[in-house]
């Protein structure tokens, strides 16, 4: 049994599948936007990738009355993205110079949501506007350089993503509640087929999240 102060309400408007999503990515996904340099109205976010921590950054950013932007290598997933509420997407695969594309687009983003990792942290720089910010979230591909001079050009800070706290949890449900946020669940699989679960968490298909139901 876990002490109560490890513990936090679920939102009321989702059911236990839905809220079963939120404790690890969509808590980091509201860490990036909300610590040190908290998203404002008018601004605009990049979210690379469509996992579901970038898909609860865009929620939540648009929630916050932000722009939202994401990357993708698949074109088959732009319409869905759009309908999600995305301004525009960019696919990184056929375009490898895709944060100067990205920043042609809007004049520089705010905050980048970066799930990919220091493979992508270039071209997330590129994608900025000056003073920007970046959420690294994940440690990935350190073998990639990283050219120095694209940060000290923009000015840009750069923080890692540690899930996040309790309060933030709780300040997260609470705001999920007032704007009606529901999680991109891509499926639920009975834990019968738990490793059928595991499989499709790896599949380049994948959209959001996938919930392993205990009857």
């Amino acid at each position: 049994m876990l002490p109560a102060d490890r513990l936090s309400p679920a939102p009321s408007t989702l059911n236990d599948v839905e809220a079963s999503t939120l404790p690890c990515a969509a808590l980091t996904a509201w860490t990036a936007l909300q610590n040190a340099y908290p998203v404002r109205p008018g601004q605009t976010v990049l979210s690379l990738g469509t996992g579901s921590v970038s898909l609860f950054a865009m929620a939540f950013a648009k929630a916050l009355g932000a722009k939202t932007y994401l990357t993708t290598s698949q074109d088959d997933k732009r319409s869905r993205l759009l309908e999600l509420g995305a301004e525009d997407v960019f696919n990184y695969r056929t375009d490898e110079n895709w944060g100067q594309s990205v920043y042609a687009a809007t004049g520089g983003v705010d905050k980048v949501v970066n799930t990919a990792g220091f493979g992508s942290m270039n071209q997330s720089v590129q994608a900025l506007a000056f003073g920007g910010d970046i959420g690294l979230v994940g440690l990935f591909n350190f073998g990639d350089v990283i050219e120095p001079g694209l940060f000290l050009a923009k000015g840009v800070s750069v923080r890692g993503i540690p899930v996040g706290s309790r309060d933030g949890l709780e300040d997260m449900v609470g705001f999920i509640d007032k704007h009606q946020i529901k999680p991109v669940i891509d499926r639920v699989v009975p834990f019968v087929d738990v490793k059928q679960a595991y499989q499709a968490q790896s599949a380049p298909n994948l959209f959001g999240k996938i919930v392993i139901e205990i009857a």
